[in-house]
């Protein structure tokens, strides 16, 4: 997961919570119109312990964060938080067929 800036991290983390065990964060870099910043990780870390999330790993590099999410031995696996940290894994999800 990973959040662009001015997400409210709270209020996500509660719909989150009773769906995940373990919660790997990232950052990433996006272009658009203006440049969109990724909330730093360890704020999220933070406020995910605060909201029962007590599992949580931190891995900035998005790419990685991804690889590390496809070795772990969940049953599911959820990419989620913004669409410009979907542009940093689109290549990793079609690589191993998620998506076309």
């Amino acid at each position: 997961m990973a959040l662009t800036s001015g997400k409210d991290v709270d209020a996500v983390l509660a719909e989150l919570q009773p769906i995940v065990e373990h919660l790997i964060l990232t950052k990433f870099s996006g272009q658009q119109d203006l440049p969109k910043k990724a909330i730093d990780p360890q704020i999220i870390a933070d406020a995910a312990g605060t909201a029962g999330i007590n599992s949580v790993e931190i891995i900035e590099n998005p790419e990685q964060a991804f690889d590390a999410l496809q070795q772990s031995n969940s049953k599911f696996a959820l990419v989620t938080g913004s669409f410009f940290l979907l542009n940093h894994v689109r290549p990793k999800l079609r690589e191993h067929g998620a998506i076309t």
